[in-house]
């Protein structure tokens, strides 16, 4: 079963959309935090964040799902919650404030390797030499960058 044409259309379209606001996201941090404190940002990142998230179970139609949750997935939620979001926000911030736009943007690329690795005692997830291979690189990749 191929991709149409309109799919591929709409595949290229987000990913322009993505590109474009992941460019502009250093210098919208930059910006936001000479105005206000790096917890207000949080606080208006984060709310931001659940309405929107909010808003796409409700769309979908899914909170019947979501009222089904068990005790234990809610409070596993929350604390996974407290570390991103909310941690991972204010270390990146905190980064943000310090450094120079170009620098933090690249080290906030570090995220994704982090939570790879953070995958393995908390989800018990496996991982192989590609996995570890392309970590390096993109790790090697943000050494580099930001060591300009």
């Amino acid at each position: 079963m191929g991709t149409n044409m309109a799919d591929s259309q709409k595949s290229y379209l987000f990913a322009a959309i993505t590109i474009l606001f992941w460019s502009t996201v250093a210098s919208a941090f930059k910006l936001a935090l000479n105005e206000i404190s790096i917890y207000s940002l949080v606080f208006i990142s984060i709310h931001t964040s659940f309405l929107i998230l909010l808003i796409s179970i409700i769309i979908q139609n899914k909170v019947k799902k979501i009222l089904k949750l068990s005790y234990k997935s809610i409070i596993s939620s929350l604390l996974l919650g407290i570390l991103n979001p909310f941690l991972y926000y204010i270390v990146l911030f905190k980064a943000y404030s310090l450094l120079p736009a170009q620098i933090a943007q690249p080290i906030n690329f570090t995220w994704p390797i982090v939570l790879v690795l953070l995958s393995i005692p908390i989800l018990k997830t496996r991982i192989n030499y590609k996995i570890i291979l392309v970590m390096i690189v993109s790790f090697s990749g943000v050494l580099f960058i930001s060591m300009q």
